[in-house]
């Protein structure tokens, strides 16, 4: 089954416009959902959270990613965590803030 008619439909709706808040992996622009989000720490002490934030693009439009690729994020710098794709055309990737 093909999903990217609905990709495309995901990305004009949720994704940050390349034009006015443009995401660059490695330099490279590309249309991005932007996500980050608070998640309650269930092992730690109580009131803690980790904050999660991650970018899902279209697997077909990743560049070559190192753990020296920048990634820029409505102009904040970070380093692929982890990635993931779902095998239906998306990639999911996990940031870690640069310091």
């Amino acid at each position: 089954m093909d999903f990217s008619a609905l990709n495309s439909a995901v990305l004009d709706v949720f994704g940050d416009d390349p034009q006015t808040s443009p995401v660059t992996i490695g330099g490279v622009p590309l249309q991005a959902i932007y996500d980050s989000r608070h998640f309650t720490d269930e092992e730690g002490e109580g009131g803690s959270s980790d904050l999660i934030t991650t970018i899902s693009v279209r697997t077909s439009s990743l560049p070559v990613i190192t753990d020296e690729t920048i990634i820029v994020v409505r102009g904040t710098l970070y380093r692929r965590w982890e990635m993931r794709s779902d095998g239906q055309g998306m990639t999911t990737i996990q940031l870690e803030r640069m310091e």
